[in-house]
């Protein structure tokens, strides 16, 4: 059976992110727009962890009293979502909410899912202690050359190094290695890795892609493995090699 995320929240780029990274992971994420709907959710379904919008409501005070209210039945992480970096709202959630867990906007998903893991893992959760446990070396990936593609943890190593790919970034390359030799277009790129086609966002796929040659390319300026299509897209020429 697989593990049921409920995460509140009104933003769409959010829950598509995590859609995206969770189901990757095996996990099912259940979306809820308004705070109201988390305790009939949380009789209806086995849920794994809630993940909280604290700018659904846009009040503090109000968020921390549903929490507490939340908290008095599960006993399983609670994880607080904010733009909001001040240590005073961090402390009354942890001290009054008893929030597992405090994610600033915008968000790093290896690390969520990392600390997600660790809660159930301190917990005793039996469902993730293999996941913690397991053997470090990667199983699903590719060798690019002097490039070690990491699909099982989001990363891309040279010589054992992490070079430090953003979770976009890599989402972005691996969208490109599973249509290798094939053109694409700004805007299957967008669907494909941001879930959306935004009349003049295809700026966000360029500036991407650039980033994204900075950190694998020998040399940026002449790539020899995302090609540039004019015209059209880009296109993935690289030599890989299947782990």
């Amino acid at each position: 059976m697989s593990n049921r995320i409920l995460l509140l929240t009104k933003n769409l780029e959010i829950f598509i992110e995590f859609n995206t990274f969770f189901n990757e992971e095996g996990w099912i994420i259940q979306n809820v727009m308004d705070p109201a709907e988390v305790p009939t959710v949380l009789k209806e379904k086995k849920i794994t962890a809630i993940f909280w919008d604290m700018d659904v409501l846009q009040d503090y005070q109000q968020d921390i009293a549903l929490i507490k209210q939340v908290r008095q039945d599960f006993r399983r992480p609670i994880f607080a979502l904010t733009t909001k970096t001040d240590p005073e709202h961090a402390y009354e959630l942890y001290t009054q909410a008893l929030i597992n867990g405090y994610f600033c906007k915008p968000l790093d998903y290896r690390i969520i899912f990392a600390q997600l893991l660790q809660q159930l893992w301190f917990a005793g959760d039996k469902l993730v202690t293999a996941n913690l446990t397991a053997e470090t070396t990667p199983k699903r990936g590719y060798y690019l050359e002097h490039l070690l593609i990491d699909r099982d943890h989001y990363r891309v190593t040279h010589n054992g190094t992490d070079i430090g790919l953003t979770p976009k970034e890599f989402r972005l390359l691996w969208y490109l290695i599973k249509h290798h030799n094939q053109v694409l277009s700004r805007e299957q790129l967008l669907q494909g890795v941001w879930g959306y086609d935004t009349l003049g966002s295809s700026r966000i796929v360029d500036m991407h892609i650039s980033h994204l040659r900075d950190k694998i390319e020998v040399d940026p300026d002449h790539p020899r493995w995302i090609k540039t299509v004019r015209g059209f897209g880009y296109s993935f020429e690289g030599p890989l090699k299947k782990l």
